[in-house]
């Protein structure tokens, strides 16, 4: 029963690294910061009611050109800043 249990404990402590790893280091967002987030993007020209057909397209293309901006700002924080496919 025991040698059971260690197995399974082996076999998925490595599996269970890799969700670990793209856990945010940055600490908690404040409801501000979510607020001024979506701002940007609706300033990019990203508007949700009308993007049904190219969701993720258009809202990623949002999220670049508000980090391309954002380049030269160190002040602000990269909205997805995970990286693009």
């Amino acid at each position: 029963m025991i040698k059971g249990l260690v197995l399974a404990v082996v076999i998925a402590a490595p599996l269970s690294a890799p969700t670990l790893s793209f856990a945010q280091t940055g600490g908690p967002v404040t409801r501000a910061q979510v607020r001024n987030d979506i701002f940007q993007i609706r300033k990019a020209g990203y508007d949700p009611q009308t993007d049904h057909v190219t969701y993720p397209d258009e809202l990623q293309a949002a999220q670049r050109r508000v980090n391309a901006g954002q380049d030269g700002n160190a002040s602000g924080s990269k909205i997805g800043a995970t990286a693009q496919k």
